[in-house]
């Protein structure tokens, strides 16, 4: 590909700048359902296909992400009278959260680590971390009795985990003192978040570090922020709603949004590509505009210095 932008650069550029609701459908139903659906063909059986839960929650929360993005209508107590457009602010934001964060779980637990074996071992802290927070639940007697099969089945499967985490080779390898910074079955710790460093070493991430290092941009990482804002009802997010409220859906607050989502389909898509063979032909055999856009989007990303979060 050259480098000199081409006609076509500029038209798709203009597209995504205008009309990022209708570029973000396109490239939802066109390039991501096709190459998602030849990375399908591989036969992704066991632990391995829980990546492409994750791509199918991916594009669940996309879909409803891109609905809502249109505007919702408002009517009247007796459904007679139709209102303006309205936006559901909360919503929004909160599925863009959603979307980021299923995003980074498949990355940084299928794509990131260099080795089969590291990748399993992410995945089992990952599922780990799941049924320990399920043991969190507040259980009274009679619900415990009621859920003992649920209860006892959940313990085993913990064991099992437990136990193929100690038998993964990648977790064999690291000095004790490491792998008890992310695994701590009395505690009932387990931290799929962790950067592995010079020298078999591991650090735990915060989420918005998790963030910088897979998204780059201080944009995706502000847009986290923000959008936690809405999913947590922080007071900016409630007062930008009275702001809102009432009013039609304005493109300068939809629009920005929407050419993030885009970005964030088109890391995803390269993580595709990159991943497996099948997804690389899909990608291949869709016009040479859409390849180049998706490409130099997330090129342009993932080379962005990593920065330390505030």
């Amino acid at each position: 590909m050259t480098e000199n932008p081409t006609e076509a650069d500029a038209l798709i550029s203009e597209y995504f700048m205008k009309y990022p609701d209708n570029f973000y459908e396109q490239i939802l139903l066109g390039p991501m359902t096709v190459i998602y659906s030849a990375r399908k063909e591989s036969g992704y059986e066991g632990w391995q296909n829980y990546s492409n839960l994750l791509i199918d929650k991916f594009a669940i929360h996309s879909l409803s992400f891109f609905h809502l993005s249109q505007g919702i209508v408002e009517r009247k107590m007796d459904d007679t009278v139709r209102m303006g457009k309205g936006y559901d602010v909360f919503s929004v934001n909160a599925l863009f959260r959603a979307m980021m964060e299923t995003y980074m779980a498949f990355h940084w637990v299928f794509i990131a680590p260099n080795t089969l074996a590291e990748k399993e071992f992410r995945f089992l802290l990952w599922k780990l971390d799941g049924l320990y927070d399920k043991r969190k639940f507040e259980l009274s007697e009679d619900v415990k009795l009621e859920s003992a099969d649920v209860l006892a089945h959940d313990f085993s499967e913990t064991v099992d985990v437990s136990t193929r985490l100690i038998q993964n080779s990648f977790c064999q390898s690291l000095p004790p003192e490491e792998l008890a910074k992310v695994f701590n079955p009395i505690k009932h710790k387990a931290i799929w978040r962790y950067e592995l460093q010079a020298g078999s070493k591991l650090r735990q991430l915060k989420i918005t570090e998790l963030v910088q290092m897979i998204t780059r941009t201080e944009a995706f990482l502000n847009l986290y922020r923000y959008s936690s804002m809405y999913t947590h009802s922080n007071y900016i997010s409630v007062d930008k709603f009275r702001q809102m409220r009432g009013k039609m859906v304005k493109d300068e607050y939809a629009q920005p949004l929407l050419r993030q989502a885009i970005l964030l389909t088109s890391l995803l898509i390269d993580d595709l590509c990159t991943d497996n063979h099948n997804a690389a032909r899909a990608f291949s055999e869709q016009p040479f505009f859409v390849q180049r856009f998706i490409m130099q989007m997330s090129g342009h990303i993932r080379k962005v210095p990593i920065r330390p979060v505030r």
